[in-house]
């Protein structure tokens, strides 16, 4: 390809001062001459918005209003992107340097409206493998963070599903690879550094009924995932009793409170 292809990059965010500024210097800080960037925040209140108005000359769309969700935001957030590929990027988390033309490059020889790019991610000091084609059969898929991907894939495909709460970008994942045989290509390149999934922390156990609900869905065995379940459910017990501990003591807090 003779111009380079444009990259759109989506950040949604709601009260997300602590980490958001290192995130978005990874994006406009990277060695690539046609990106932009698109940051979509739920009107928060505590810093966010002073963080974004620093950088809004360099931002291509940007607004703040209460949104329907995580999903929606980034629905709204893909109508705005004009680039031919997307990356997703959170506000705790950051780009590598150069990732853009990495991929970029893994571009020029695939078929590119039929086309999905992983790469690797760094998650506190463990370095997680973009892509690993048998871990598919079992609906394992690396981070968001790790993935570009062609807008006209998301249209095609219909973008996120608003069925799930938590786990949307990994239904869209499932059904671009094993639904409508989306291609895939694999750098071994570190592509992003992730700090904690606060989110999917404090909704363990939601989480894992909708990736069961999800493989379901794709025909995955009933023996495979509900086995993947059951292993996901004992290995990530004391977090979920942690949870469970932690939301009746402020269910009892409050009861105090009335009781007073």
């Amino acid at each position: 390809m003779s111009k380079s292809l444009k990259i759109s990059i989506i950040t949604v965010c709601y009260n997300s001062a602590e980490y958001f500024e290192k995130a978005i210097e990874s994006v406009l800080l990277q060695d690539y001459d046609n990106f932009e960037y698109i940051v979509i925040d739920g009107g928060s209140t505590d810093g966010t918005q002073d963080i974004i108005r620093k950088y809004e000359d360099r931002l291509a769309y940007w607004s703040s209003e209460p949104e329907k969700g995580l999903y929606d935001a980034i629905h709204k957030g893909l109508e705005k992107a004009s680039g031919e590929i997307i990356g997703m990027i959170n506000t705790n988390d950051y780009y590598s340097p150069g990732v853009f033309k990495m991929v970029a490059n893994a571009y020029k020889c695939q078929s590119f409206n039929h086309t999905v790019v992983w790469g690797d991610v760094m998650y506190e000091d463990r370095r997680i493998i973009g892509w690993n084609a048998r871990n598919t059969s079992l609906g394992t898929f690396a981070p968001h963070p790790s993935m570009f991907c062609p807008k006209s894939v998301y249209t095609r495909t219909n973008n996120y599903s608003m069925c799930y709460k938590v786990l949307s970008d990994y239904e869209f994942m499932y059904r671009a690879i094993d639904y409508h045989n989306i291609n895939y290509v694999y750098m071994p390149e570190l592509f992003a550094f992730l700090r904690s999934r606060e989110l999917t922390f404090k909704n363990i156990l939601p989480s894992l009924k909708e990736e069961l609900s999800i493989q379901l869905r794709y025909g995955q065995p009933k023996i495979i995932a509900y086995s993947i379940f059951l292993f996901k459910i004992i290995k990530n017990s004391p977090k979920i009793l942690k949870n469970m501990f932690c939301k009746i003591t402020v269910s009892a807090q409050a009861s105090n409170c009335f009781d007073v």
